[in-house]
């Protein structure tokens, strides 16, 4: 398989991942890579996620009421494996989780714009 670029390398790599709503509204997900010995694409580098996770918090009023925002807080700590050289990993890191914040503060406007805020609330149990 070819590399999307002549300095980068395809990657592989397989989670578990899990949610938890807590007693106060606040959501967590997190991720980890399952073990090594898993099967891979030929060719590819293994990139292994040692954690990942976001909390959503929602934010409250001095009353202690609901204002309909959210604080969003992304952690991570990846090993990219060589699948791109390390001063670029390091020069673009800080903008590639701001993106991921990006993304999913227009997913989440798109979705209240729409009128989906209570379906996706109730699907996905928050």
């Amino acid at each position: 398989r070819a590399s999307p670029a002549p300095i980068l390398w395809d990657i592989d790599g397989v989670d578990l991942t899990g949610w938890r709503m807590m007693g106060d509204g606040a959501l967590y997900q997190v991720s980890a890579s399952v073990p090594h010995e898993l099967p891979f694409s030929e060719g590819a580098n293994r990139g292994v996620d040692l954690y990942w996770g976001y909390e959503l918090i929602p934010i409250v009023n001095s009353q202690g009421k609901p204002t309909g925002r959210t604080k969003l807080t992304l952690i991570c700590q990846t090993i990219l494996n060589n699948w791109l050289p390390n001063f670029i990993a390091n020069m673009k890191i800080g903008d590639v989780l701001a993106d991921y914040i990006r993304t999913a503060e227009r997913s989440a406007n798109t979705k209240a714009a729409e009128g989906l805020t209570e379906y996706y609330l109730q699907k996905y149990g928050f």
